[in-house]
């Protein structure tokens, strides 16, 4: 488990699935993901157990202080002979704890388990071009952008942008 002010994060757990899936496929999150079709319980549970079982990534739900689960975040594709790793399905889940500052927070503590404990190179990740709330957020906690991919993704009937954005250890 890893700990800070605010938060732990804490290894995903199989009595995690369902609630992950509500997240991730809740509306006002379902537009920032890249997958295309909406999962049924089947289909989710097999993606959990597949996920649990990789060890090219590691995946965490975010807990406040009195445990309670509120969002997800992972490490994804760990590369040590690169040494380098993407951020991924970063999710405050929990509405009523959007907006409190937390997302600075869960980026930092995920990024100092990544480059101290992990000792990867490099942490990247991408976001929607039209999402200027993530692109802010990862900015402010030091990431930058490495380029931008036009038409790269196609989801509700278009394709969108992704913007690439990366870290080093200092």
């Amino acid at each position: 488990m890893l700990n800070n002010k605010n938060i732990s994060l804490r290894a995903f757990e199989e009595s995690d699935a369902e609630t992950v899936r509500a997240w991730r496929f809740a509306p006002q999150n379902y537009d920032y993901f890249y997958e295309f079709v909406m999962p049924n319980k089947i289909q989710n549970d097999a993606w959990f157990q597949n996920t649990l079982k990789k060890t090219s990534e590691i995946n965490f739900i975010i807990e406040t202080k009195d445990a309670k689960p509120i969002g997800m975040i992972a490490l994804i594709d760990i590369d040590n002979r690169s040494q380098k790793c993407e951020m991924g399905r970063v999710l405050i889940g929990e509405e009523d704890y959007r907006s409190k500052g937390l997302g600075r927070e869960i980026i930092k503590t995920i990024l100092d388990y990544a480059f101290n404990h992990l000792n990867m190179h490099k942490v990247y990740c991408e976001v929607f071009a039209d999402n200027a709330a993530a692109l802010g957020l990862y900015k402010k906690c030091g990431f930058e952008e490495d380029g931008y991919f036009k038409q790269h993704v196609y989801k509700n009937g278009e394709f969108k942008d992704i913007v690439h954005l990366s870290i080093f250890k200092n």
